[in-house]
């Protein structure tokens, strides 16, 4: 007769995660400062960064430079314009429908806050005040950001409302 024995072998296994090259887009509300203007201005913007980003994993374990640098697109909620309501004193005007926009840079210092550097577009009036032009001015700016996973957003607004209309 053969002898029979048992072997008890415990492991683990992991599975590997490949996580997928695409870009990672979000959105964030914010607050940027222009020196030039003397002027904080709320914001509303799109960041794109050029690796993926996961939120869940804390920056400590993953947090390269291109998890945290973004370029950031984005309008002003507020009006730059200077001078009082009848236009008196008006040095500079808004690009578009009481906005100005911004380019710029962010780098992540948190996992949701992000801080930036860039350009505010804004229109600036002519030198000469019996001159009604305009021309594109340009001015400095520094901001801090909430990002918000937009995906993440909208999936957590559709559960909710499903929820509600069951």
């Amino acid at each position: 007769e053969a002898a029979h024995s048992e072997v008890l072998v415990l492991a683990s296994t992991a599975d590997i995660v490949e996580t997928e090259r695409k870009p990672y887009v979000s959105a964030d509300v914010g607050v940027l400062y222009a020196p030039s203007l003397g002027k904080a201005l709320p914001t509303v913007g799109v960041n794109l960064y050029f690796r993926p980003v996961n939120k869940h994993v804390p920056l400590s374990q993953k947090g390269s430079f291109l998890r945290r640098f973004a370029l950031t697109a984005g309008v002003t909620l507020g009006s730059v314009a200077d001078g009082d309501e009848e236009g008196n004193g008006k040095t500079r005007d808004d690009l578009f429908l009481d906005r100005a926009a911004f380019l710029g840079a962010g780098f992540r210092v948190t996992g949701s806050i992000r801080l930036g550097l860039g350009t505010l577009f804004l229109l600036k009036q002519d030198d000469n005040p019996l001159v009604d032009d305009t021309s594109l001015a340009l001015s400095p700016y520094g901001s801090a950001a909430l990002d918000i996973n937009v995906k993440e957003a909208v999936s957590d607004i559709g559960k909710m409302l499903g929820g509600i209309f069951k």
